[in-house]
């Protein structure tokens, strides 16, 4: 028998490190011809803008949406708004 205990305490202790963002691309948005086919992103996730916008114009608060991206932080919220909102005036 083979013990995997210690080897399935350090897959999950690197797999939280592998999913730890950059707290340097909090607040940002960019896009990647390779992430959301070229969509404006959230740095450092895949949650697009516009979903955002969408959640935003459903109602929902910034707590309500981390609950639904836990990888966002209230930064990221208020930047994929404001960048939506220059969006839309520049697309008017």
């Amino acid at each position: 028998m083979v013990d995997v205990g210690d080897t399935a305490a350090d897959i999950d202790r690197e797999y939280a490190v592998m999913r730890r963002r950059d707290p340097a691309t909090h607040g940002k948005v960019t896009r990647s011809r390779n992430v959301n086919g070229n969509r404006w992103t959230v740095a450092g996730t895949g949650v697009m803008t516009r979903t955002i916008r969408h959640f935003v114009e459903d109602g929902y608060g910034v707590q309500e949406i981390i609950e639904q991206y836990p990888s966002l932080v209230p930064a990221d919220i208020t930047a994929a708004v404001e960048h939506e909102r220059g969006l839309l005036s520049s697309a008017a």
